[in-house]
Parts: C-alpha cells; sequence; structure tokens
C-alpha cells in the first residue's frame, strides 16, 4: 500500500488459521490408528496418538514422511495424504477444511 507517498506493508488479512493433526485428533476428525495413502496407494501410514504418522520409512509428521517418501526436501503433507471415503480417496486437507468451517479458525 502506498501511504503519504512511502510504501508501507500491510498483515495478511485472509491468512488461515494453522491446524495440527494433534487439534484434529482431539477434536475426532481423525482417529488414532486410522490409516491413511498417498494417492496412489503406494505407501500408507498409521496416525499416531501424538498426531505423527508411521509406516514403512520412519515416524514424523505427514510432512516430513511424505518428503521422505517423495525424496524432496519438503512436502505439503495435506496435499499429499489421502483418506479412504465411500471407495474414494480424499486429500486429507479436506479435514483441516472442515475444521476450519467448523468455527475454529
Amino acid at each position: 500500500m502506498v501511504k503519504n507517498g512511502r510504501i508501507t506493508i500491510e498483515p495478511e488479512k485472509n491468512r488461515l488459521s494453522r491446524v495440527s493433526m494433534q487439534e484434529l485428533l482431539k477434536k475426532d476428525y481423525i482417529k488414532v490408528g486410522q490409516k491413511i495413502w498417498t494417492k496412489n496407494k503406494k505407501h500408507a501410514a498409521i496416525i499416531l496418538d501424538d498426531g505423527n504418522i508411521k509406516n514403512g520409512v520412519g515416524s514424523g509428521s505427514i510432512h516430513k514422511i511424505g518428503a521422505i517418501i517423495k525424496e524432496s526436501e519438503s512436502c505439503n503433507g495435506w496435499m499429499f495424504w489421502c483418506f479412504e471415503n465411500n471407495n474414494k480417496l480424499e486429500f486429507i486437507d479436506k479435514y483441516r477444511i472442515k475444521y476450519r468451517a467448523s468455527n475454529h479458525g
């Protein structure tokens, strides 16, 4: 924004609140022991009681384990891991969207 000939930076007004896997567990959007998959179902993981996941490559956050599988420095776990809904895979980001829509942020 330019004001009085000076450029100022305003904070983002539409920034979405952070949502953790632990928050989703606490509110029963996901369950301990629930199985999640990669979109091609080549890899699966189990959700742990601390919000991390565990599979054959180890345990850690949805982002960390996704990055290991992708052999990449980073991974957006929300758009990498899926859950099964009526025999169809959907990204776990859907849980986060529902959580936010329920007036949690």
